[in-house]
């Protein structure tokens, strides 16, 4: 199977042959002075010579052209490997991003319960306190009132015993001068005798 580099070189010989002068008698050249070799063998040395340059050419060019493929391909790959990074880095930082927002939505519920926990045990510290110092006031007003019916229960105390007291000394006072006139008293003997006496006389 001819390639098309071997057509090539077969056009180029082809080239050659017809650019040599044209042979009519094998017997004349024998007999010529041999300028006609010296052209054709010059003809074939600048052929030849063609043909070396055009595959050193073409050398040159499929290893530029296999260079090329491999660079293509390597490129290939590895654009294809920072893309498949880059999606992998974009997916990872998304995934960060996700996980950030979430907590940080979760950091801002929590702060929002702590505030509303601590808003309510404020207002229930300054409720409590208010209370407190309520209580405290009915304690001191309640404290006016019992140190109050104390003093008047003292009072009304120490004037009753004052006047159970003079009313005491008054009836001892009676009592001595009742028994004084008991003592002194006779008429209850007067009345006895003249008693016994009219049991007597009878």
């Amino acid at each position: 199977m001819w390639s098309s580099q071997s057509d090539e070189d077969h056009d180029m010989l082809d080239d050659a042959a017809s650019q040599a002068p044209a042979q009519e008698d094998p017997g004349q050249q024998v007999g010529g002075d041999g300028e006609n070799l010296d052209e054709e063998m010059a003809a074939m040395k600048h052929v030849f010579q063609r043909m070396s340059e055009k595959k050193a050419r073409q050398k040159t060019q499929g290893m530029a052209d296999c260079v090329q493929v491999y660079t293509d391909a390597f490129q290939k790959d590895l654009d294809q490997l920072f893309a498949l990074a880059k999606k992998k880095r974009i997916a990872e930082a998304q995934g960060v991003n996700s996980t950030i927002q979430t907590t940080m939505k979760q950091i801002e519920e929590h702060k929002r319960d702590l505030m509303t926990v601590h808003e309510t045990y404020e207002a229930n510290f300054t409720a409590s306190i208010e209370r407190v110092e309520q209580e405290l006031e009915r304690l001191k007003e309640l404290r006016k009132t019992v140190v109050g019916a104390y003093d008047t229960g003292k009072q009304q105390v120490e004037a009753s015993f004052k006047d159970a007291f003079a009313n005491v000394d008054a009836m001892i006072v009676r009592l001595q001068a009742d028994s004084s006139a008991v003592l002194v008293d006779t008429s209850y003997l007067d009345a006895f005798q003249a008693e016994a006496a009219r049991f007597v006389i009878e």
